[in-house]
């Protein structure tokens, strides 16, 4: 099945230029995905900014958000179009980033294969990736590690939703480039002000500005000696499993975040 949604590349994890209403430059799409059947569970920003109700075929009444920012899941697909259709020529449609702040891989634990050392029970089990996982230290000193698993809930139900999304997405934006990344700010203090368009503005404040050849290497979504990753875009046939979309993880406290990529090594 060709689709026109795709994996973001590593390198395309980059904020845009200081003119974000340039129609070259991608915009992105960031969503705080929630999957309610009643309440505004779902924060969006594009390109920092807060983006209006959708109007086509809503009450005018509930077009205002009671939390800025904040949407129903079924607003998001016809409120990116409308927003797109504002901005750029439905003659010569381009490109966008779309990150969405849900589990968008998979992670097993490896099988046996022939000559291998015989693994135990849990082969083929669903596994942690790394980025699930921060390891820090409490109150009293000692080491712990906090998880946030890709296949408990509420990740897995997400996961279903960020599938649906996608495919709606795909078809009102057809001969759209979408490109798809991962955005995960679970780890949170407890004293933190809630609002899913806040962690939407986490995300993109955590852009890097431009690619830097001296950061880091980029750490991996797995360890490969451990298990396997695969991508949602298999799961929904949109693409390749192979196709991973990298992840941008924001930690820390409002005072003092901390920005990691993580993605899965290109065949």
């Amino acid at each position: 099945m060709t689709s026109n949604v795709r994996a973001g590349g590593i390198e395309e994890l980059i904020k845009p230029g200081r003119d974000t209403t340039n129609p070259d430059s991608p915009p992105w799409v960031i969503i705080d995905l929630g999957f309610s059947g009643s309440s505004r569970s779902c924060g969006i920003t594009i390109n920092g900014s807060r983006i209006p109700d959708p109007l086509e075929g809503y009450r005018s009444s509930s077009s205002t958000a009671k939390t800025p920012g904040d949407k129903h899941y079924g607003m998001l697909c016809p409120a990116i179009v409308e927003w797109l259709s504002t901005r750029y020529s439905p003659e010569k449609p381009g490109a966008i980033n779309l990150m969405i702040e849900a589990p968008l891989s998979m992670a097993f634990a490896k099988r046996s294969a022939s000559g291998d050392r015989l693994r135990g029970a849990h082969q083929g089990n669903p596994i942690a990736r790394i980025p699930d996982q921060l390891e820090g230290i409490d109150a009293y000193g000692r080491a712990q590690v906090q998880r946030r698993l890709w296949y408990t809930q509420p990740a897995s139900g997400l996961m279903i939703g960020s599938i649906r999304l996608l495919q709606e997405l795909a078809t009102a934006l057809d001969g759209w480039d979408i490109r798809l990344f991962e955005g995960f700010v679970s780890f949170k203090n407890g004293d933190e002000p809630g609002s899913h368009w806040r962690d939407t503005l986490e995300l993109w404040r955590g852009l890097p500005e431009s690619p830097n050849p001296f950061e880091p290497l980029i750490n991996p979504i797995v360890d490969s000696q451990v298990g396997k990753v695969e991508s949602i875009l298999g799961l929904a046939n949109m693409g390749p499993s192979s196709d991973i979309p990298p992840i941008l993880r924001v930690t820390g406290a409002p005072d003092n975040r901390v920005t990691e990529r993580y993605a899965a090594r290109r065949n």
